[in-house]
């Protein structure tokens, strides 16, 4: 009885585990927890009509738009020290886009910790990339490609 109870127990613990993440923000993984919601966000190129607070205010409707050129990447200051161990990238539905995530312990070195390279279009359940857990205290997404534009739109990190 025990061992059906404890199986029960762990098949309803991965169940609430997978429900937020499909259905909650959980860009950057600490404990299940969105660490990065609503935590500042510095671009390198940001169009005019644009914020970089769309990156981690929480609503998958809104985007940051980067500038017209190939430097594109944003980074999260998470205000603390967090242990992570992925994150969850919400793009424009559709398109091919390909990104290396960058994380750093110091606020001044980066290492990359992940990387999505493969051609498979953006859905609205966006990329998840794991990684060993890391201490971190930012973290930078930076945009290598898109297939439908030099401009990127990110809604959601």
């Amino acid at each position: 009885m025990n061992k059906v109870l404890k199986k029960l127990m762990t098949s309803v613990i991965a169940l609430i585990i997978l429900s937020s993440c499909v259905f909650e923000t959980i860009p950057v993984f600490g404990q299940v927890n969105n660490v990065a919601l609503k935590k500042d966000v510095y671009a390198v190129s940001t169009k005019a009509s644009s914020s970089t607070a769309n990156v981690t205010d929480g609503n998958y409707e809104t985007a940051w738009e980067s500038g017209n050129d190939w430097n594109r990447w944003v980074e999260i200051d998470l205000n603390g020290t967090y242990k992570i161990n992925g994150v969850k990238v919400f793009t424009s539905v559709d398109q091919i886009v390909t990104f290396n995530v960058y994380v750093s312990n110091d606020n001044v070195n980066f290492n990359k910790v992940a990387s999505k390279l493969d051609e498979t279009k953006a859905t609205a359940e966006g990329y998840t990339l794991l990684f060993d857990e890391i201490n971190a205290v930012k973290v930078r997404i930076a945009i290598t490609y898109n297939s439908q534009s030099s401009i990127v739109k990110l809604n959601e990190v």
